[in-house]
């Protein structure tokens, strides 16, 4: 079974069976396009968003804004419409949901932190250090891991997601 695209973040993830979202690096917009690469909806996020990840229940995608250290959560529709804002620590980049779509997962570069934030408030639920230059962020599809990689260490950090502040590093090599 595959698993959800939701565990792990970006720049791009399917919406239904005919769309997709996009962000565009050079614009900063985030854009839904039709099959055919058509844009049906346009949202100014800046030029610095880095990763989305789409709750397809819920019609939501959540993106990370690097320059302005913050999450933007969208309504994806016929039209894109901003519904929130969460300030994060510095630099957001990776982002992926829980199974359970209750908990958005964060990395931040600048920060060196993994931090957890409620969906249906923004609130963050807990946060832990890191290893330098954090990127992406996956979840295991039972909810219980979640792996960090890293920019510039040769490995991967491993987080219990039940004791989150628990964790290993594991070499690459």
């Amino acid at each position: 079974m595959a698993a959800a695209a939701h565990l792990a973040g970006s720049a791009i993830a399917t919406v239904g069976a005919d769309q997709a979202l996009v962000i565009d690096a050079d614009s900063g917009d985030l854009v839904l396009v039709a099959a055919d690469g058509t844009p049906t909806a346009r949202l100014a996020i800046g030029a610095t968003a880095t990763q989305l990840v789409y709750d397809p229940i819920a019609g939501r995608a959540y993106v990370a804004s690097r320059a302005t250290d913050e999450i933007v959560a969208v309504e994806v529709g016929a039209e894109l419409a901003i519904v929130g804002r969460w300030r994060t620590p510095t630099e957001p980049y990776g982002v992926a949901l829980t199974p359970d779509r209750a908990t958005l997962l964060v990395t931040t570069v600048a920060a060196r932190t993994l931090a957890a934030y409620d969906v249906a408030t923004g609130a963050e639920r807990w946060r832990r250090a890191l290893a330098p230059e954090p990127r992406g962020v996956a979840i295991a599809p039972d909810g219980s891991t979640a792996i960090v990689t890293s920019l510039t260490t040769g490995s991967v950090e491993r987080i219990e997601l039940a004791t989150p502040q628990a964790g290993a590093s594991v070499s690459l090599a």
